[in-house]
C-alpha cells in the first residue's frame, strides 16, 4: 500500500519549515522576541523562590579590619 502524497513525513517536515520562515518573514523578529521574553518571565516566576523573613547584615567597620586584618581573610581569621 503505497502512502499518499500529502501523508509523508518528507512533505510535512517542508511544509512546518516553510510555515516558519514565512512567519519569520511576515511577523519579522518582534514577535519571536516577544515570545522569547514571555517564556523566560515565565521561567523565572515559576522558578523563583521566596526569600523568606530572614536577614543578615554584616558590618565591616575600622576595629573589625584591625582585628582581622585587611581582605582577604585567611580561613582561620574566621575560627
Amino acid at each position: 500500500m503505497k502512502s499518499s502524497f500529502w501523508k509523508s513525513d518528507w512533505f510535512l517536515g517542508l511544509a512546518i519549515t516553510l510555515f516558519f520562515l514565512i512567519a519569520t518573514y511576515v511577523f519579522s523578529s518582534r514577535l519571536l522576541q516577544g515570545l522569547e521574553r514571555d517564556a523566560y518571565d515565565l521561567g523565572v516566576r515559576l522558578s523563583s523562590k521566596d526569600p523568606g523573613d530572614r536577614v543578615a547584615v554584616i558590618a565591616i567597620d575600622d576595629q573589625s579590619i584591625e582585628n582581622m586584618g585587611r581582605w582577604p581573610w585567611s580561613n582561620r581569621a574566621s575560627r
